[in-house]
């Protein structure tokens, strides 16, 4: 890259103030680099014969390790190509999926099966219109168990607190 001095104005001295611009310029330490984590080479998915993204039941325990491995390698192979925030959004939807207790948890519930619904048949508004209504009506019925619960065990709830 070429440097070029500024052009001259009234009353100042370009060249001097460039002369010393570059001078700071070179004396000046770059900051330090963002750390670079090294990325080791994911090895290919181990071949299957089974579709790991298909909702798999009664596997052998061979064949459910075997699933499992395809999976992780699925996934490690994703995620050396991601951006953080991406990243950043899966391990939320891992932390809401590790939280779904179905309709115990009513919010998790639903947003797991809009995600799931959507991988198996892509999803359209009318399925989310019947999925957040599930949703509404899960919640309410969450409430309304919470006060039962807290009317009917009042003890369990205070040493809960």
């Amino acid at each position: 890259m070429k440097k070029t001095q500024p052009k001259t104005t009234k009353g100042s001295n370009a060249a001097e103030l460039f002369a010393r611009g570059q001078q700071i310029i070179a004396q000046t330490t770059p900051p330090a680099a963002a750390p670079v984590l090294a990325i080791q080479p994911v090895a290919a998915a181990p071949q299957t014969k089974l579709d790991p993204m298909k909702a798999l039941s009664n596997l052998s325990p061979e064949q459910e390790l075997e699933v499992r491995a395809a999976l992780l390698a699925r996934l490690q192979q994703q995620l050396a190509g991601m951006e953080t925030c991406d990243i950043r959004s899966l391990v939320r939807y891992a932390d809401i999926a590790d939280a779904n207790h179905g309709c115990d948890t009513p919010a998790e519930e639903f947003i797991t099966r809009l995600v799931l619904r959507h991988h198996v048949r892509a999803l359209t508004p009318e399925d989310a219109a019947d999925y957040l209504e599930e949703f509404r009506r899960d919640f309410d019925f969450m409430v309304e168990g919470v006060r039962a619960f807290s009317a009917r065990y009042p003890g369990a709830v205070k040493s809960a607190a």
